[in-house]
């Protein structure tokens, strides 16, 4: 024990999280503001992996308290648990049918996102690969494919 009476930092902490790169750009947002505010709220820092690396790992840095309070509102803003063992999965699904998986403003995306705990990526029309993309637990996947199929 210090006789100088000074207090001590608190421990930071650092975790590596398999977040699919795919979705970078939800946890970006527009010019940035999704992440700073994830930041500003949480109090930790979240780092990305560099753009194109496949599996890189979302990095996050701070207290246990800011840390655990980052992982919670990553979960939020990406629909799943993002500590949780994530599968990825394509579907199929004809491009006709986009629109009524969106919803108007994207109501019905994210009430399907809610209800199933999946993280669902409809392919924009410009997009090469036109496949809706599922990331998830294993019982996420399930929800989420007896909804769109």
């Amino acid at each position: 024990m210090s006789s100088s009476g000074a207090k001590s930092k608190p421990a930071k902490k650092t975790v590596s999280l398999p977040i699919p790169s795919s979705r970078n750009r939800d946890l970006i947002g527009p010019g940035g503001c999704v992440i700073r505010r994830l930041e500003n709220e949480s109090g930790a820092r979240i780092k990305l992996p560099p753009r194109g690396e496949k599996n890189g790992k979302v990095v996050v840095t701070g207290t246990d308290e800011k840390v655990a309070k980052a992982i919670k509102l990553m979960s939020k803003e990406l629909g799943y648990d993002v500590t949780a063992e994530v599968t990825t999965a394509y579907l199929d699904i004809a491009s006709r049918f986009f629109g009524r998986i969106i919803g108007p403003g994207g109501s019905a995306l994210e009430t399907l996102r809610a209800s199933s705990g999946c993280a669902i990526s409809v392919p924009r029309s410009s997009d090469k690969v036109q496949l809706v993309r599922l990331d998830g637990d294993k019982a996420a996947l399930a929800k989420a494919k007896n909804c769109l199929l």
